[in-house]
């Protein structure tokens, strides 16, 4: 137990430390971001320092390209694509444009319910840096928030990432069955919703019945386990059978819907994960309105990501 207590520190140090080499120097709010990841993975029990190799590839791709960054008019930016639908790549190659490129972060989850709800102006991230200089916000919790997001922050452009539901559930099994079954053992078994973990929390908000359920069948039913063999993160077969695949099918088609009807055209850009990196990343510096070469886009993933 002394060992497990010992940890938070540690993902503090090694946070700051492998952002110095993505990035110019290590603030608070880029360091917490990378700390909220290594947080999650390590409440689900399947701590990964999965950070170091981003950090060095985003490094690596910058030197490649001459170390030199790129001018953007867009200062703000905000990409709304579902985890699993390239966040990480595309932040890299955000980092590569001269921009902060924070990916997960960890508001409370009183905070996200109020922006989602459009009751608060969503001041966490201003206070994370929007606004204040050139920065990029992705994933965990900016990927639910859009819609008041367009509204809070008048001047931001944003990235909507898609993907083909035939290859985004297979990575999105990947996702749950790696890196959040402790995370739903916790936050089904334990009655209190006050003390479910804030991460849980966010995920029922923006995922609705699709996360909810999973959790609950993986936690409490006898063929819960069953779900994340080595087949089934492939095959999928048992999550059709118990309704999980439509309801991720619903959950997905319904984000990407309520985004593209409630954000502005001329500050949306919607991109297909599964079209040429060249092509992405052409697209992406000319809607920034970004000056010079176009970077290459990064390529990030593992087996199903």
């Amino acid at each position: 137990m002394a060992g497990k207590t010992t940890m938070p520190l540690l993902h503090t140090t090694l946070g700051c430390l492998l952002l110095r080499l993505a990035t110019v120097g290590c603030n608070l709010v880029a360091a917490r971001s990378a700390v909220a990841e290594a947080e999650v993975l390590y409440q689900s029990g399947s701590l990964q320092l999965t950070g170091r190799g981003h950090a060095v590839r985003a490094r690596q791709a910058h030197l490649r390209h001459g170390g030199q960054q790129a001018e953007c008019e867009a200062t703000l930016v905000f990409n709304l694509g579902l985890p699993r639908t390239g966040t990480r790549s595309t932040s890299d190659f955000l980092r590569l444009l001269g921009m902060k490129s924070v990916h997960i972060f960890d508001p409370p989850y009183d905070q996200v319910r109020a922006c989602y709800n459009r009751s608060s102006d969503c001041g966490f991230f201003r206070e994370a840096g929007a606004g204040s200089a050139s920065v990029a916000f992705a994933d965990i919790p900016t990927f639910g928030l859009g819609c008041a997001l367009a509204e809070a922050y008048p001047e931001a452009r944003f990235l909507l990432p898609t993907r083909p539901f035939e290859s985004y559930f297979p990575s999105v099994r990947f996702m749950l069955c790696s890196w959040t079954k402790g995370l739903c053992n916790r936050g089904v078994l334990d009655n209190s919703t006050v003390e479910k973990h804030d991460h849980f929390r966010i995920q029922e908000l923006f995922y609705e019945d699709a996360f909810g359920e999973w959790c609950r069948f993986h936690a409490l039913d006898s063929r819960g386990e069953s779900l994340c063999t080595q087949d089934e993160q492939h095959e999928g077969g048992q999550w059709d059978k118990v309704g999980l695949t439509d309801l991720w099918r619903r959950a997905q088609l319904a984000h990407d819907t309520e985004l593209r009807a409630c954000l502005p055209k001329d500050r949306l850009l919607e991109l297909n994960v599964d079209e040429p990196d060249t092509e992405k990343a052409a697209l992406i510096h000319s809607f920034l309105g970004c000056s010079g070469k176009v970077p290459s886009m990064p390529r990030i993933g593992k087996v199903l990501s």
